[in-house]
């Protein structure tokens, strides 16, 4: 967790983007957030689009709210739709963290606690420009291409959760 937030609105233009659930931008801080019911084609999706157009890196919360039970969560399908329609082939990197809900619980009572392991693990960095050319040359639908593109990335993240609960396991065993 970070010791200090700063809120960079607007954007100044060294900085990244990060993108979350009008839920998860309360307790992180965010530049953009979207209301996760205005679906893939909402106005902050858009903008986002436009940066990674231009180059830029976004943050995201791929899941588009916290997760409250610990349990792997469907990834949006904003997500394929970011990567479906960008000219540029972003690269993505995953990260996974676990144990930020024994510093900070989302149950009540809502007080820090110090002294626990946070684990966070950074997957290796991918792109699915090899899946996005195939389906654009298959003139494949663009919901098609939104549902397919998140499941290849949602598999990229599912097994990185797994490697990361069990660096997480590791550790927690060896204090």
């Amino acid at each position: 967790m970070p010791l200090e937030v700063t809120w960079p609105f607007p954007q100044c233009p060294r900085l990244g983007w990060r993108i979350s659930s009008r839920v998860v931008m309360g307790m992180v801080g965010s530049y953009s957030y979207l209301w996760t019911s205005d679906g893939v084609y909402q106005k902050g999706m858009d903008f986002l689009l436009e940066r990674l157009n231009q180059g830029e890196w976004i943050h995201i919360f791929p899941e588009g709210r916290v997760n409250m039970s610990g349990e792997f969560m469907r990834i949006k399908w904003g997500i394929g739709r970011l990567i479906a329609e960008c000219s540029l082939h972003p690269i993505i990197l995953p990260m996974w963290h676990i144990g930020m809900n024994d510093v900070l619980p989302n149950e009540t009572p809502y007080i820090p606690r110090v002294g626990q392991r946070i684990t966070v693990l950074v997957g290796k960095p991918f792109t699915v420009r090899h899946l996005v050319n195939a389906l654009r040359a298959e003139n494949t639908n663009p919901t098609e291409m939104r549902k397919t593109v998140t499941d290849y990335i949602q598999d990229e993240f599912r097994s990185l959760k797994a490697q990361a609960e069990a660096l997480h396991h590791r550790l927690q065993n060896h204090t």
